[in-house]
């Protein structure tokens, strides 16, 4: 499970004594405070939080704040995790030059793609960090990308970021399952799923498109 945080530490602290006294250690937890905080707050909250065992606590600060990431990674049990970090090939560098955090989470859209994503995940690998494929709120065409990738990269070895169950409707033709919190690998050509227009047309904004 992954919840957003980042107003108030007090807020997020409360919000994950809640979930671990709801349902113990049955779930692995993950926040993300979105950059919401200072390197003196996140490093306050983080110890607060060790009780609590996150299994990551993802990009606390400001992206370019990697120094303070690798000292406050130091001084507190809880992991760390990149995501608005995670960028380039060189940014990954610096980041793992510096053991600045415990968990990288890439994504096609502030990667550069496909590929780029893939040679991130391996580079990390190279220096013991799993990664996570991030999900932006993504329709069937991204989500496919991610399984594809996710299946054929070993790095990935921990659930991915996932909001496809959240949609009401797909632009697919046939949307992706989910049996049991698991999607399987679409196994037809490309990414192996089928757009559909009709689906396009109905949902496409903008004063300038005519039907």
């Amino acid at each position: 499970m992954k919840t957003k945080a980042g107003r108030d530490p007090q807020e997020d602290l409360a919000m994950v004594r809640a979930i671990r006294d709801a349902v113990g250690d049955r779930l692995e937890l993950r926040i993300d405070p979105n950059m919401g905080y200072s390197p003196e707050v996140c490093l306050q909250l983080a110890r607060d939080l060790e009780p609590f065992h996150l299994q990551y606590f993802e990009q606390p600060m400001q992206q370019e704040l990697l120094a303070e990431s690798a000292r406050i990674r130091k001084q507190t049990k809880t992991p760390l995790a990149m995501n608005e970090s995670v960028t380039t090939l060189a940014r990954v560098r610096e980041i793992l030059a510096i053991d600045a955090a415990a968990f990288l989470l890439p994504d096609t859209y502030q990667c550069g793609g496909i590929r780029v994503v893939r040679q991130i995940a391996d580079l990390a690998a190279s220096a013991g960090v799993p990664c996570v494929f991030h999900c932006a709120h993504d329709f069937g065409i991204k989500t496919a990308a991610m399984l594809h990738v996710c299946a054929a990269t070993k790095n990935f070895s921990l659930a991915s970021d996932c909001t496809y169950y959240g949609l009401v409707e797909d632009i697919l033709v046939t949307p992706h399952p989910i049996v049991r919190g698991r999607m399987p690998v679409p196994h037809r050509p490309g990414l192996g799923v089928d757009v559909d227009m009709e689906k396009i047309r109905k949902y496409r904004t903008g004063s300038s498109h005519r039907d």
